[in-house]
């Protein structure tokens, strides 16, 4: 966020007739924007796989999911999620998996923020996941 805000910055002193809004927001709802015609461009996610032929691949990031080192998994207990809330595609794609798999699992918490969940992962409230970006 930093570094997009650095040069946003540095873009409009040197453009200052340029209007920019930068909008942080969960991919389904950037793409409901833009269809709507209240974005001009949008940075999202594609979990579909159903690319656009206006769409553009920028990277593909690999998905890995965490715990704290000491967390092991109690077959006989829920495991328990730590996600972004009821819309989040991360969420859903868990839901499907652990159902797929048998495993009993319960969110623990459904938290907006990054510092919220990385705090809540970090001190073994749950499992939740990150992402590596492959540049």
């Amino acid at each position: 966020m930093t570094e997009i805000c650095g040069v946003i910055s540095t873009f409009t002193h040197h453009h200052p007739e340029v209007d920019i809004q930068l909008v942080v927001e969960q991919s389904h709802l950037l793409r409901q924007h833009f269809s709507e015609g209240s974005l001009e461009i949008i940075l999202h996610q594609d979990f579909t796989g159903t690319a656009s032929m206006e769409d553009k691949v920028l990277w593909s990031e690999n998905l890995y999911w965490y715990a704290t080192p000491a967390w092991r998994h109690d077959s006989d207990k829920s495991l328990k999620l730590i996600t972004w809330g009821p819309d989040c595609y991360y969420r859903n794609l868990a839901e499907e998996k652990l159902r797929q798999a048998n495993i009993p699992f319960a969110v623990m918490l459904e938290c907006p923020s990054v510092a919220g969940m990385l705090a809540a992962i970090t001190t073994g409230l749950g499992g939740g996941n990150t992402q590596s970006i492959q540049r």
